[in-house]
């Protein structure tokens, strides 16, 4: 379209210089034209078509023009285009192939200890027996709703979708190998994948579960419309390229549901090798500096006392905890 108008407005201009060199050089006879009238009379029609030629011009170059701003401005409204599994799966690349070579260092086949020690401030509290509730009192009375980003085939996710005070759980990862792992590894969830009409998103359904495998970056405008009560970011952001933090966080503020929500973050701090990742150190002053920026941050309190990740390495790097509160 914009290659269009721009040929029209060159052959326009074109045409509008044509005609007033052309009534230039019938005003320059304008002397003559008076000394004889018949003079006069004979151009006197070529002078109006000029004229008429010359306002036609200015015309449909004004419309031309308000067609291209129109165009502009219709296009810079636009969305940017979803990206396609093959794009992004090639973004994913070195993550799939850690899967498949089963180098998951990260991965635990146990509930992790942050959510043992520190659940309660989220409202899911620590318990064991899935067939009885331990709770008592408010505690056991919410219903939250839970959403686990980039959450690979975290025992955490079943943890939520078996815990008396979570109603729904979902997990977010944008490699397909883990989550049909998941699936397959916890059979009592009774998780089947399903047909799902948005092209870019493969959706897994179970008993208070819901899994998907799409990119996470553009699941905020085209998925899921529903906030959460709970996000649980278990080293999710320091997985990533630290130049994409604030899109990650961009799509965290979109699901955490307003005022009461709650955010429990765990990052690590690197003791050696500083730039290396991922995971990617992610400091005290940094998270602060980050996460109080953001206008749906009310607070941020931490690090928090619990026990230690049991993926902590000293000489490598200390993971810390945090509660960041929604406005």
């Amino acid at each position: 379209v914009t290659a269009l108008h721009l040929g029209l407005l060159l052959l326009l201009t074109l045409l509008h210089s044509s005609s007033l060199r052309a009534s230039n050089h019938q005003t320059s006879h304008k002397v003559k034209i008076y000394r004889s009238r018949t003079v006069q009379d004979q151009n006197a029609p070529i002078i109006i078509q000029n004229m008429v030629s010359s306002s036609l011009c200015r015309l449909t170059l004004i419309v031309v023009l308000l067609q291209f701003k129109i165009c502009i401005s219709f296009a810079a409204e636009q969305p940017p285009q979803s990206t396609s599994f093959s794009e992004y799966d090639q973004k994913l690349e070195v993550w799939s192939k850690r899967w498949d070579n089963d180098n998951t260092n990260w991965h635990r086949n146990m509930v992790n200890p942050i959510l043992k020690s520190l659940g309660h401030l989220v409202g899911v509290p620590y318990f064991e027996d899935t067939e009885s509730s331990c709770l008592s009192g408010d505690e056991s009375q919410q219903q939250l709703r839970v959403f686990v980003p980039l959450c690979g085939k975290s025992v955490d996710l079943a943890y939520f979708a078996t815990h008396p005070n979570v109603s729904h759980a979902l997990g977010v990862d944008g490699v397909s190998k883990p989550l049909e792992a998941f699936a397959k590894e916890h059979e009592h969830l009774k998780i089947q994948r399903t047909s799902d009409d948005l092209s870019n998103s493969h959706r897994w359904l179970g008993n208070n579960i819901e899994l998907r495998q799409t990119d996470f970056f553009d699941i905020s405008t085209r998925e899921i419309e529903e906030k959460f009560d709970v996000i649980y970011d278990r080293a999710a952001i320091v997985a990533i390229d630290p130049l994409l933090r604030q899109s990650y966080l961009d799509t965290i503020g979109h699901f955490i549901k307003p005022k009461t929500g709650k955010l429990l973050l765990t990052v690590v701090e690197r003791t050696a090798d500083l730039l290396a990742g991922p995971p990617f150190s992610f400091s005290d002053r940094e998270v602060r500096d980050l996460y109080e920026s953001q206008s749906w941050v009310a607070s941020v309190t931490g690090p928090l006392e619990g026990e230690p990740d049991p993926g902590d390495d000293p000489a490598k790097w200390i993971s810390k905890t945090y509660l960041i509160q929604a406005k």
